[in-house]
């Protein structure tokens, strides 16, 4: 090959990983039309004993519909720039997280952080504090009595 023709490969083949979609994960959702997913890629080492090697890439992703939710499986594309770090667009959603479509039929269990952090009590939490620290300690921390001396 001639150094014109190589370099023309390598650019074909960096077009093609781009065209081809990721597998990912989406693990945040912190702003609108943006998520964080990741990319888990694994390869075989070539040492003594082998192995497999896995690694994990974060990347953020844009999703102009809005329509991805926490632990959906996602297939992303490489795009234009979106922002300095988002480079990646939402292909389509290959399998929605289950406990999300739960939630879609049930509202009233989906409690927001707020709606947690306001409540004291809530069933499965700890106790929150409150102001009078010494009633909640006494009422969950009973000292035990002492047994009679016979």
């Amino acid at each position: 090959h001639t150094p014109t023709t190589h370099m023309a490969s390598r650019v074909l083949d960096l077009l093609k990983a781009k065209a081809n979609p990721l597998r990912a994960v989406i693990v945040a959702k912190n702003h609108p039309k943006t998520l964080m997913c990741e990319v888990m890629k694994t390869k075989f080492v070539r040492t003594k004993y082998g192995g497999i090697e896995k690694t994990r890439t974060r990347l953020m992703v844009h999703d102009a519909k809005d329509e991805g939710r926490i632990g959906d499986e996602v297939l992303i594309k490489h795009s234009r720039p979106y922002s300095a770090r988002k480079r990646h667009i939402l292909h389509e959603i290959v399998r929605p997280f289950p406990p999300s479509a739960f939630l879609d039929a049930h509202p009233e269990y989906n409690i927001t952080r707020a709606e947690r952090k306001g409540k004291k009590n809530v069933a499965g939490d700890h106790v929150y504090k409150s102001i009078d620290t010494e009633q909640t300690t006494k009422a969950t921390h009973k000292e035990p009595s002492p047994q009679p001396q016979q």
